[in-house]
């Protein structure tokens, strides 16, 4: 799933990127409902099982913390230095007083918000959940879904601005509970390796050209249907490129990050300059990803575990 993760992430880039590019993926919004399934899927594989045998909610929240804040803090710095964005991005707390979007000086940060949201709903109700209800889950969130899209707003925009927050509710609400039934009825066990892999990416991406902007209906039907699709076949078959889908998918969360600040910067510059920045982006994510993410990480999670236990002794 690696694979998939960082092709996504670089596809967000280019439809970032709004250069006359070839390859200018004016359907890459819909990779976000592709990380909303995916995380699902993960995260059940990983953690549903533990929770059911008593793992802590507060270890998982933390650890799930510990995970997104240092690139989306990084993400959050760029967007107030570069763009004079609100200190409660450092939190992923949205900027009220913006009319439009929720976070305006880095855009993606909603995505992530809403990430961290599901995990509260998978700490605390859906991990114990019985599939049915997490069928109904989705079926309410398709139908807001199906019925935003007629409305004159844009799928694209679901989610990331005020007045569709709600849409943002029903995207994460379908693809995160969609990662969870995948994982359900997947023995991960049996997982294949072919290059029969590449082909589900090879159908996202193909998604991500062809899909407008402003083509509600296509947009739903992917987000539904194909989404799904393509995480659960990805579920069963792994690419042999096992050291290329690591490094697509070690840049793929710090791109996600800090793209958006970064591309602004050659924004008025012609293709050429988005490309090279894009290219420069990818580049720099694969060492902060190295560099920056997994040591903050380590260090924040051994801050918190030796936090815990002085926490608990009681003062003399």
């Amino acid at each position: 799933m690696d694979a998939l993760r960082g092709v996504a992430a670089v596809c967000v880039m280019l439809f970032h990127a709004e250069a006359s590019f070839a390859l200018h993926m004016t359907g890459g919004f819909l990779a976000v409902d592709l990380f909303f399934c995916l995380s699902g899927f993960v995260i059940a594989h990983a953690y549903e099982q533990r929770l059911r045998n008593g793992f802590s909610t507060r270890e998982f929240l933390l650890r799930r913390a510990v995970r997104l804040w240092p690139m989306l803090a990084l993400g959050a710095v760029l967007g107030i230095m570069l763009h004079g964005g609100h200190a409660g991005m450092l939190f992923l707390l949205p900027n009220w007083k913006s009319p439009t979007l929720l976070f305006p000086a880095n855009p993606p940060l909603w995505s992530l918000m809403f990430e961290m949201l599901a995990y509260f709903a998978f700490a605390l109700l859906l991990y114990r959940s019985k599939s049915i209800a997490l069928f109904a889950i989705m079926a309410v969130s398709a139908l807001v879904l199906i019925n935003m899209a007629f409305s004159p707003g844009r799928f694209a925009d679901f989610g990331a601005d005020w007045p569709s927050i709600v849409g943002g509710l029903a995207r994460v609400g379908y693809g995160f509970t969609a990662g969870v039934l995948i994982y359900r009825r997947q023995n991960i066990d049996r997982r294949q390796t072919g290059n029969g892999a590449w082909l589900p990416i090879g159908l996202a991406v193909v998604g991500f050209l062809t899909i407008g902007t402003a083509d509600n209906n296509a947009a739903v039907v992917a987000a539904l249907i194909g989404v799904p699709l393509i995480v659960a076949w990805t579920a069963r078959i792994e690419v042999p490129q096992r050291r290329s889908a690591a490094v697509l998918g070690d840049l793929s969360y710090p791109l996600y990050c800090v793209h958006v600040p970064l591309i602004a910067l050659a924004a008025g510059g012609g293709d050429l300059a988005i490309a090279g920045a894009c290219a420069a982006i990818a580049a720099l994510s694969l060492a902060l990803d190295r560099f920056c993410d997994k040591p903050a990480r380590v260090w924040l999670l051994a801050r918190v575990q030796q936090a815990r236990p002085r926490a608990a002794v009681p003062a003399a």
